[in-house]
């Protein structure tokens, strides 16, 4: 029976990862047997898993797996370190600071996850450029692995400690500054170039040849200038064993660099992407709530039942008024369809010809009163939302002259506010709320300010931030 990566909790997955590397490790360590290439694979596997459950894209999830090892093993050196000072068993250091290590990298790969919030469909389908950035991904942790060790192991460098070339690289800001702002002008370029947009076989050996360059110049740029303390001194010595250390650690270094600046890159965009759909979202129900209002059965209905009845009394002149006010509605309605936003004044002039045709069809019982400072005039607001509110206010409450619906329209601290009495219908009128949704995420996406919506059982009142 196969198991549902998806269900499963992370608590379940990253503390049994942790648990099994450190066991891995100590049983490693006591069999005498080298733990790196074993902790590799199962680093790598947490990192697939907790990708796959947070859908993350491939890409994405390829940059995790380099940046989790690379992380993974710098701090295994340092908690390694920290369980020295006060035990003395080499296995039991070993499994403690790869269980503490693996605890941290889970829970930091499931933060970031959710904290960028890249994910995909369900159903992800693997083009041939994806696949090749995860293999290239597995491979390129298991060739650094595999170097580091091999290098660090040979009688050549057993006398330099690659901690303190790491020291030595991290004192030298402008190395360090020059690989990250290298590192950003690469991505800038290659995403925004032509030569970003090719597709196939020709992408691949783009992305591939042009990756190795760069990283070939900048290892080399950056270790120079640690080899040789520059730009502040020039200590003019050049030692092979060093270089190749110093170019060793430059190297990670730069995938360190790479990984964040890709991930913080491809955040970004993916955030600027699902804001312009949310935005076209917002564009295509203020069209929807447009034409509802424009075709509106009942609005209809009620507005040619009324101009017949006016019609029948031969009151010409009140005939020829209310059809330009209703006229004037639709006008309204047809010039601001695409437009998400309208200035104040045109959407109280709007308010005030539908409040001319509720008047008709209640002369008696319903109220409207505005007090808007002038002001606020010049201001924006989501564009037939004063009109949404005094419509649902009309919808949902009974209107008599024993028990009037009063609606008050006013601005106050940057807001302007509707609020009406509740006088509920015997026959409550169903609502979809569709429309303060639609209000809420168009002022969401173009302020960040919230709608503030109150109901204490006696009032009901909506307050919109004025743009």
């Amino acid at each position: 029976m196969a198991v549902n990566i998806r269900k499963i909790g992370y608590p379940w997955i990253v503390h049994g990862f942790a648990l099994a590397h450190a066991l891995v490790s100590y049983g490693s360590r006591v069999a005498g047997i080298d733990d790196t290439l074993f902790l590799t694979v199962l680093t790598m596997a947490l990192t697939v898993i907790i990708c796959v459950k947070q859908r993350l894209k491939i890409e994405f999830s390829a940059i995790n797996i380099i940046l989790v090892n690379i992380l993974g093993f710098a701090l295994g050196i340092g908690a390694a370190r920290f369980f020295d000072t006060f035990l003395d068993s080499p296995e039991l250091i070993s499994a403690l600071s790869t269980f503490l290590t693996t605890e941290v990298l889970g829970w930091g790969l499931v933060f970031f996850g959710r904290l960028y919030d890249v994910s995909v469909d369900d159903k992800p389908v693997m083009n041939d450029v994806q696949i090749i950035w995860l293999i290239m991904a597995v491979l390129l942790v298991f060739f650094v692995r595999l170097v580091v060790n091999g290098i660090m192991s040979t009688p050549l460098f057993r006398d330099i400690s690659f901690g303190d070339v790491v020291s030595i690289f991290l004192s030298n800001s402008v190395a360090l500054m020059v690989m990250l702002f290298s590192t950003i002008l690469f991505m800038l370029y290659t995403h925004r170039s032509s030569w970003g947009k090719v597709s196939g076989s020709e992408k691949i050996w783009w992305v591939v040849s042009s990756h190795v360059l760069f990283f070939l110049a900048v290892v080399l740029l950056s270790s120079i200038l640690v080899e040789y303390g520059l730009p502040f001194n020039f200590e003019g010595e050049f030692s092979p064993r060093f270089f190749l250390v110093i170019a060793l650690v430059s190297f990670l270094f730069e995938l360190v660099i790479y990984s964040l600046v890709y991930i913080v890159y491809y955040a970004a965009s993916a955030q600027r992407l699902a804001a312009r759909e949310r935005s076209k979202a917002n564009q295509a129900l203020v069209q929807y709530m447009s034409l509802k209002q424009q075709v509106n059965p009942h609005f209809l209905f009620n507005s040619l039942n009324i101009l017949d009845c006016i019609v029948a009394d031969q009151k010409t002149a009140e005939a020829r008024a209310y059809i330009q006010k209703l006229s004037g509605i639709y006008r309204y309605m047809l010039k601001n369809e695409n437009n998400p936003v309208s200035s104040l004044r045109e959407e109280i002039g709007y308010v005030d010809l539908y409040d001319d045709l509720l008047k008709v069809r209640f002369p008696e019982g319903l109220e409207i009163h505005k007090d808007i400072d002038q002001d606020s005039y010049s201001r924006s607001v989501v564009t037939f939302s004063v009109q949404m509110l005094v419509e649902n206010a009309v919808k949902h409450n009974a209107i008599s002259s024993e028990r009037p619906l009063v609606i008050k329209i006013y601005t106050e601290d940057s807001y302007l506010t509707v609020t009406n009495n509740i006088s509920p219908k015997l026959s409550a009128t169903e609502s979809t709320g569709l429309g303060l949704k639609y209000i809420k995420n168009i002022y969401k996406d173009r302020s960040g300010v919230p709608v503030i919506i109150e109901d204490d059982g006696k009032e009901y009142r909506v307050s919109l931030p004025l743009l």
